[in-house]
């Protein structure tokens, strides 16, 4: 009975397959072609990479992307048309890259990364002990047969069983097409999730900061609450008030505004300078210094004055009936 896989695998790459066949049966001695197909494992591209090592070598596998061969391995590792596998050999033993038994652009990512099977849709493993014996054959005899392959390319036959192969094949490349678009949502949702969690640590470094800044604030007013202003000596109260001037000035605005904040050290400066007036009143640092007073009254009604504006802007518009 005629083995419909290899029909099939004739099917969709001639050329690769005639390939494949002098392969083997200038390489290793074998008949491709002799293999029944009851001794053909087809088994998905995950479960053929479980065959390695010791048990692996003892496999011929073909490895599909939809209905191409994608390459061919023995056991997992990629073999040239002179069944050559070691890529790191010396001499006539090196495997040449350029012409291994698969397509481009499958053989390149393969060679790259064992990632590359997740483009596959099935493995046909063929197991070397079912194949028929054929002694070895004259290279330049067989290169006659390669040139004639690479002129044909045979159709599947519509039978039955070869129909059914294919359907098979079809809701494997389904299953395979299924299973990257789980894994695309999967991989979407651990970024969505990651994101998430940067945004949640990107807050609470936020907060953070923002309570510390709160607490050296709250430090800083507080030392300077406690300053002790000296009303004796009029030379040393002037350099305390321009120094406090100072950290007031250094301030943050949105702390300036709070009544609590900025109305201390206002308070305290106001204080310190009715004693400087007092004990100096021609000291010539009391004109800045009621000039600083006034652009502080001025900065802490900023609010006030900004949301008066609003106010009058919303009469005139109302009454200009842009607005109701």
């Amino acid at each position: 009975m005629e083995n419909s896989i290899l029909r099939y695998l004739k099917g969709c790459d001639g050329e690769l397959y005639g390939r494949i066949v002098r392969t083997l049966k200038v390489y290793r001695g074998i008949d491709f072609e002799a293999i029944g197909q009851e001794d053909v494992m087809v088994v998905s591209p995950d479960k053929a990479l479980e065959y390695s090592g010791e048990e692996g070598d003892k496999y011929f596998k073909v490895w599909m992307a939809g209905e191409r061969i994608a390459w061919c391995t023995w056991a997992n590792t990629l073999v040239d048309s002179h069944f050559r596998w070691n890529a790191k050999a010396r001499g006539e033993n090196k495997r040449d890259n350029g012409d291994l038994l698969g397509n481009e652009p499958y053989v390149s990512a393969y060679l790259k990364s064992y990632d590359a099977v997740k483009e596959c849709s099935t493995v046909y493993m063929f197991p070397f002990a079912a194949f028929g014996k054929k002694e070895k054959v004259d290279v330049e005899k067989e290169s006659k047969v390669m040139e004639a392959a690479k002129a044909a390319r045979v159709v599947m036959a519509g039978s039955e069983e070869e129909r059914a192969h294919k359907e098979r094949m079809k809701q494997m490349e389904m299953d395979r097409k299924l299973r990257q678009e789980e894994m695309k949502r999967a991989r979407k949702e651990r970024e969505r999730q990651r994101e998430r969690e940067e945004e949640k640590e990107e807050e609470r470094r936020e907060a953070e900061e923002e309570r510390r800044r709160e607490e050296a604030v709250r430090a800083e007013v507080k030392q300077i609450m406690a300053m002790q202003l000296n009303d004796s000596d009029p030379k040393q109260l002037t350099r305390e008030l321009l120094e406090l001037s100072a950290k007031i000035d250094a301030i943050n605005i949105k702390d300036f505004f709070n009544s609590k904040t900025g109305a201390a050290l206002r308070g305290k400066f106001r204080s310190g300078l009715i004693v400087l007036k007092t004990i100096d009143p021609h000291n010539p640092m009391i004109r800045e210094m009621e000039a600083m007073q006034g652009k502080w009254r001025m900065k802490a009604a900023f609010p006030f004055i900004l949301m008066g504006v609003a106010v009058v802007l919303m009469l005139i518009l109302e009454k200009l009936g842009i607005i109701d």
